[in-house]
């Protein structure tokens, strides 16, 4: 497993003005390198942690490349690779009698007519809305197939992404300033994958 990097603390940094909406500093998951050949296969993961039912949370996953000014340029979903890598959010359940319960997937395969579990996670660049309904941290797992981005040429980071919005009742200043102020991404290690862009 991959530990993508935050910082120590968990990302959370600018709240956008004139909204009860906040964005946390974005996680990088690795790194495109165009000087790197392929990579192996690869499980990358990070989790939203301080979750209420009175927030809604929008993640994404997707690649930001960088210009001769250093600012951030997103990488168009066409100029993907045919299978760039998936995602796949899973709620999680707090409880102090129990270890952390872990629910069944987000993404199921709506084929699938009988009540089983059929995780179908989503091709990235992709982004999913949600309310937590009773979830108390959600994991995002971001999976890239062996050699994936070989021989696209592209220098950039693959990141995540996380706004949240406050939902709930406007007359208490004090809960919206708790519900929004808690959430965090929990701290990761320091080590970046690489994910080589150059070919043969």
């Amino acid at each position: 497993m991959n530990h993508p990097q935050s910082n120590s603390e968990g990302g959370s940094d600018s709240w956008k003005g004139g909204e009860l909406q906040r964005h946390l500093k974005p996680v990088r998951l690795a790194q495109l390198d165009s000087s790197s050949v392929g990579n192996s296969a690869m499980s990358l993961r990070f989790v939203v942690q301080g979750l209420c039912d009175q927030i809604t949370v929008h993640v994404a996953v997707g690649v930001v490349t960088g210009n001769a000014n250093n600012n951030q340029d997103p990488i168009l979903a066409s100029v993907y690779p045919v299978t760039p890598g998936t995602m796949q959010l899973t709620p999680i359940v707090k409880n102090p009698e129990i270890p952390r319960l872990y629910l069944r997937e987000v993404f199921q395969d709506r084929t699938v007519l009988t009540n089983i579990d059929a995780p179908l996670p989503q091709e990235i660049p992709f982004g999913w809305s949600f309310e937590p309904e009773g979830a108390d941290e959600v994991r995002v797992d971001v999976n890239i197939p062996t050699d994936a981005w070989d021989a696209e040429d592209v220098d950039g980071t693959l990141v995540g992404v996380v706004t949240i919005a406050y939902t709930g009742n406007w007359q208490d200043p004090n809960a919206v300033v708790l519900a929004l102020g808690r959430v965090r991404i929990a701290p990761t290690g320091n080590s970046l994958a690489i994910i080589g862009t150059g070919g043969e």
